[in-house]
């Protein structure tokens, strides 16, 4: 009988933990970023040949501070660098 009440408490408690895990999970679950809502669409569906492509430029402003930051990748010779960062050549 002693097993029993054994078994018994380390069920109760390990529910006690599930719930304050679950609890604690869903109260601290970080809220959405708008910022990402379009990751992973296109920046221009009519664009058809990612060949024909020279350059690429993704400009990020920022409202509250009114500045924008820019990165861009060109390619030069054959091969895509980022003019920003003394035309570094790009692995890709």
């Amino acid at each position: 009988m002693h097993n029993n009440s054994q078994t018994l408490k380390f069920v109760v408690a390990a529910a006690v933990m599930a719930g304050l895990a679950g609890l604690t999970s869903s109260l601290t679950k970080p809220t959405p970023i708008d910022d990402f809502a379009n990751v992973g669409k296109s920046f221009f569906a009519d664009f058809k040949d990612p060949n024909a492509a020279t350059a690429v430029r993704v400009v990020a402003y920022n409202e509250d501070t009114a500045s924008a930051r820019v990165f861009t990748v060109q390619k030069k010779d054959g091969t895509w660098r980022i003019p920003s960062h003394h035309n570094y050549p790009g692995r890709w």
